[in-house]
């Protein structure tokens, strides 16, 4: 479960089964040491579940991926945003692989160890995300997932929360989409560290 400190806006990943039981629960942030409250939103019933069992790693054409490599994924419905995105990624050092469609997205996120996921807002985005969330925790705290799309401002901190993911970054990003997409990748960074320093401890 993510969760975001409402007074400083420093998110965390909780593990599942550190989750209180009930509809609400307090804790105090690791880095302001401020105390909040989070209401737990009752389980939706999981309809998908039929459509994502189908899915395996045959649908994913194979990818060699050399020792070193940092792999990032890239399912965009829009090419041109899409070849842009991945473009800049390969420039920035990443090893890139472009999903045509949802199905091939997902089935990428079970056959590859990713270590960022650019994925759009729309309905075939949020089953790529469905399956992100289906990963083991610390699977999922080693990748950092970027929502693409316009309901709101880059890194809005509720956004991104409430969808489950580390950052939003709107699509037309007035300081220009690479730049936003550094900035994500700098805010994982950071959030990366905490964990580790949280398990070191």
């Amino acid at each position: 479960m993510r969760i975001t400190c409402e007074h400083c806006q420093r998110s965390f990943n909780l593990p599942e089964d550190k989750v209180p039981q009930g509809e609400r629960f307090r804790f105090s942030c690791p880095v302001c040491q401020e105390t909040n409250q989070i209401y737990i939103a009752k389980p939706e019933e999981k309809t998908e579940e039929t459509k994502t069992d189908d899915v395996n790693t045959m649908d994913a054409p194979p990818v060699q991926v050399p020792p070193g490599s940092r792999l990032a994924l890239v399912v965009l419905g829009a090419e041109r945003t899409a070849q842009r995105v991945g473009v800049y990624l390969q420039y920035r050092g990443w090893q890139v692989i472009e999903a045509q469609s949802s199905r091939m997205g997902k089935a990428y996120i079970q056959a590859y160890h990713l270590e960022l996921v650019v994925v759009e807002d729309s309905d075939p985005g949020r089953e790529v995300l469905a399956e992100i969330h289906r990963l083991p925790g610390r699977e999922r705290r080693e990748m950092n997932c970027v929502l693409l799309g316009d309901r709101t401002a880059s890194f809005d901190s509720l956004t991104a929360f409430v969808l489950g993911v580390n950052s939003y970054v709107h699509q037309d990003d007035s300081q220009g989409l690479e730049t936003a997409l550094d900035q994500a990748q700098d805010l994982f960074h950071q959030y990366r560290q905490l964990w580790l320093a949280a398990e070191n401890q």
